[in-house]
């Protein structure tokens, strides 16, 4: 289902919860974004990527927030998470991690928040 802002359902809760592990400088598990927002947590992927291509499309400087969304076993965005078309190198994930700790996500006017 859709809103209508044509992002998945639940979408603007998904950006809540990250942003606010981001604020708090924490990782967060996509079971965790799960629990939170009362998805599943195959649903959240989905929801980032409407987030990432929001993002994109609004304000392409933004850190790539969904950076912080990780496995809960490796700690690492999943494996569908390939800025620039590539793989995430470690050095390239420190780096975002650190770009998305230090952006101000309460500036962001997310549709729905």
């Amino acid at each position: 289902m859709t809103t209508s802002k044509g992002m998945p359902t639940n979408t603007a809760k998904v950006f809540k919860v990250v942003a606010k592990a981001a604020e708090a400088q924490k990782l967060i598990t996509y079971k965790e974004v799960g629990v939170e927002t009362g998805l599943h947590w195959r649903q959240v992927p989905g929801r980032l990527y409407a987030i990432w291509q929001w993002c994109e499309a609004q304000h392409p400087s933004l850190p790539h927030l969904n950076a912080i969304v990780v496995n809960s076993i490796t700690r690492r965005p999943g494996s569908g998470y390939t800025p620039n078309g590539e793989p995430l190198r470690e050095a390239d994930f420190q780096t975002m991690k650190n770009r998305v700790f230090g952006f101000d996500w309460k500036s962001v006017q997310f549709p729905g928040t």
